[in-house]
């Protein structure tokens, strides 16, 4: 959105637990983006950590957007949390 990378941005990465039939979460890492917007340690999972399964990241935008000005209409952010499945 500001043409960059979103350098500094926190994000969480979570594995769903589906053997219980109640999809719970269990946290695996957090991770916070390098200057050029990437995982400083390269891809979130490796080796054996790199399971068959179903994963959520959490991107938290809006403390990152809250950085730039230009970001925000009347101080409201247009985005916070976002999640993906």
């Amino acid at each position: 959105a500001n043409g960059i990378p979103a350098s500094g941005m926190r994000i969480e990465l979570y594995k769903y637990d589906t053997s219980d039939n109640n999809d719970t979460k269990q946290h695996i890492k957090s991770y916070v983006t390098n200057s050029d917007g990437r995982l400083p340690s390269g891809p979130a999972l490796k080796g054996a950590e790199f399971t068959v399964g179903q994963y959520q990241w959490i991107f938290h935008v809006g403390d990152y957007f809250a950085r730039y000005a230009s970001s925000r209409i009347s101080g409201t952010p247009f985005l916070d949390v976002v999640r993906l499945d």
